[in-house]
C-alpha cells in the first residue's frame, strides 16, 4: 500500500502538477521572447516598457535570484540525506552474515530483539522492496522537485512547493503511525541490525580513520 501510494502520488505530481507548471513558465518566456525581442534576438527597451505581462514574469522564481538557489540547495540537501540513508541501509543489509534457516536470523533476549543474519531470500526481499523503491522515489523526487521549484510562479509558491514535496517522503511514516498498533511499533523499534565487524578491539587510529572516512563521504555526497 505504501509503495502504491508513493508511486501513484509521484505519477500524479509529474502529470498534473510539474508538467503544467513547467509549460506555463515556458509559455510565459516564449511570449516575452516574441514580444520584447526582434527577429535577430536583440532586446528592444521600448517594447519592454510597453510589455503588459512584466509583473507576472518578474515574479517567477527563476528570476528571483539567490532565493531560488537557496531553496533548491535545501531541497537537494534533503534528498541527499535520503540517498545517504538508503546507502547505509543497503550497506548494513550487505554486511549481514548469511544463514540457511530463517530461525537463525534473530536473537531474542529480555531487553531487545537483534537481527544477526539474513537468509538469501530475506536479503533479496529487503533489496527489492525497501532499498530499491526508496532509491527510485528519491531520484524521482529530486528530479521533479528541481523542475517544480524552478517553475514556481511566486516566491511563496517556491517555499510551499518544497514543503508539499516533502509530504511524499513521509507517507510511509504516516501510514505506519496511523495503522500500526503501539505495541507493534514498540516491538519493531526494539529490533536492531547487529552487524559484526569481526574485530573486537579498535585502536585510536582506526577510530580516526573512520571519522575522516565519514567526512569524505559527506563531502562526496555534497559535491555529487
Amino acid at each position: 500500500v505504501n509503495l502504491l501510494l508513493q508511486f501513484g502520488i509521484l505519477g500524479f505530481i509529474h502529470s498534473n502538477v510539474v508538467e503544467p507548471a513547467v509549460h506555463k513558465v515556458q509559455l510565459e518566456f516564449k511570449n516575452y521572447r516574441a514580444e520584447v525581442f526582434d527577429e535577430d534576438g536583440n532586446f528592444l527597451p521600448e517594447r519592454w516598457e510597453a510589455y503588459n505581462r512584466k509583473q507576472g514574469l518578474c515574479q517567477i522564481s527563476i528570476t528571483s535570484g539567490w532565493s531560488q538557489y537557496v531553496v533548491l540547495f535545501v531541497w537537494i540537501t534533503a534528498m541527499l540525506a535520503e540517498f545517504r540513508t538508503t546507502y547505509y541501509m543497503a550497506r548494513s543489509i550487505r554486511r549481514m552474515p548469511r544463514v540457511r534457516s530463517a530461525a537463525l536470523m534473530l536473537v531474542i533476549t529480555n531487553e531487545k530483539t537483534s537481527i544477526v543474519a539474513l537468509t538469501s531470500a530475506a536479503r533479496l526481499m529487503l533489496y527489492l522492496f525497501v532499498c530499491a523503491p526508496k532509491f527510485i522515489i528519491s531520484c524521482n523526487l529530486l528530479f521533479l522537485g528541481c523542475q517544480w521549484l524552478s517553475a514556481a510562479c511566486t516566491c511563496e509558491d517556491l517555499v510551499l512547493n518544497s514543503v508539499a514535496l516533502e509530504f511524499v517522503l513521509t507517507i510511509d511514516e504516516m501510514l505506519y503511525s496511523a495503522f500500526m498498533p503501539p505495541i507493534y511499533r514498540r516491538a519493531v523499534a526494539d529490533i536492531n541490525f547487529f552487524v559484526c565487524s569481526g574485530r573486537s578491539k579498535h585502536c585510536d587510529g582506526d577510530h580516526d580513520m573512520k571519522v575522516w572516512s565519514s567526512y569524505i563521504w559527506s563531502v562526496a555526497y555534497f559535491c555529487g
